[in-house]
């Protein structure tokens, strides 16, 4: 049978009208229910930010929110403010327009249709040509796929995850009253596209009351529209975790590979994405026999983050990596998912020298 699981959010949204262009949104009584049936809370504070949006000709234009308005409940209030947006074409006859929200700027296919007093809209977009669209986050080094250039930017997705958007809205006296979504990903990493994991994302917008009234809104930080991916660029202390992972994933591939092999060595990888500089490279020295640092190194390859960057510099400026892998390691670099300051400026004096290999120039100009 097939395995299946779920994430389910629900909230109150009230979105007061300034102007004609100009919208504030605030969300309250925010519920998650994670895949085991509990409640999750911690959102609800930051989500009660108000957020302003306008719109440009017709298009979602730059939001406003307070300065630590960020993370989770941002990306959350972003879907809510692109399920009220409707299309702007700029012809009459065309069926087709461009639509910024919380994917990008995506070429956009709707009809629109009178059913009695209400215009029914129905949008479809093909996710993998959206341009400014976050990258994905693979347990194994990618490149972005750049399937069309226009010229406002880069279609970037992946081959691998076939991805649509469908939308339908409900608009009387031009007042939406209705909004349902569906989001479908198909990870096909297979000939067979029947093959892959399937997962949908699944709501629904309703109006429940009007009322004049205000949001007070005193912002003025600018936010993007565009979802943004939330990552920890300082690290946490996880020394203990990732010596656990290493150990586990050491286990699984010594003397024969288990079949749990691949699976414990992505949680180390995650476990040392989540680290800090510290904690990694203490874990690193504490790692017992070869195989345990062989492993390590791998798992560092792959982490991506700003923090083990920090500190594979600093194994490979003590000559602790072999030369052969610093050689693979200086090439992925390209690879590298988030950089800081911290982690740029620790690269750096591995380029001075008489001997620096090619490899590192590549690797470092990447990042």
């Amino acid at each position: 049978p097939d395995d299946v699981t779920s994430l389910g959010i629900s909230a109150t949204a009230e979105v007061f009208a300034e102007s004609k262009c100009q919208h504030v949104l605030k969300l309250s009584d925010v519920e998650v229910k994670g895949p085991d049936g509990k409640q999750y809370n911690g959102l609800s504070a930051d989500c009660a930010k108000p957020i302003r949006f306008s719109y440009s000709d017709g298009k979602l234009d730059e939001l406003c929110g307070e300065a630590d308005d960020e993370g989770a409940s941002l990306n959350i209030k972003r879907a809510v403010i692109s399920l009220l947006s409707s299309v702007k074409n700029s012809e009459a006859d065309s069926r087709s327009a461009t639509e910024n929200d919380i994917f990008g700027i995506c070429p956009t296919e709707f009809s629109i249709s009178q059913e009695g007093s209400k215009v029914i809209i129905h949008k479809t977009k093909d996710l993998n040509r959206c341009a400014f669209r976050e990258n994905f986050n693979f347990p194994f080094p990618t490149t972005t796929y750049h399937a069309v250039q226009s010229s406002f930017g880069k279609f970037e997705s992946s081959p691998l995850l076939g991805s649509q958007l469908k939308v339908s809205q409900e608009i009387e006296n031009g007042v939406l009253q209705k909004a349902e979504g569906t989001e479908t990903y198909n990870y096909r990493p297979l000939v067979n596209p029947e093959a892959g994991a399937l997962v949908k994302v699944l709501y629904t917008l309703t109006l429940q009351s009007s009322s004049p009234g205000a949001i007070p809104a005193n912002v003025n930080s600018p936010k993007r529209i565009f979802y943004e991916a939330v990552h920890d660029s300082d690290g946490i202390k996880n020394q203990g975790s990732i010596t656990a992972a290493l150990q586990k994933a050491a286990d699984a591939i010594d003397p024969v590979a288990t079949p749990e092999a691949a699976k414990e060595f992505a949680n180390l990888v995650h476990v040392i994405e989540q680290g800090n500089k510290a904690d990694i490279l203490a874990a690193y020295s504490a790692a017992q026999g070869k195989t345990a640092k062989h492993l390590f190194l791998d798992g560092l390859l792959y982490a991506g983050s700003a923090e083990s960057v920090e500190a594979a510099a600093e194994l490979l400026s003590t000559k602790s990596i072999p030369e052969e892998s610093a050689l693979l390691w200086y090439l992925d670099l390209h690879f590298v998912k988030h950089v800081s300051r911290g982690s740029l400026t620790s690269l750096l004096p591995l380029l001075s020298g008489d001997k620096v290999p090619y490899q590192a120039y590549l690797g470092i100009g990447s990042v």
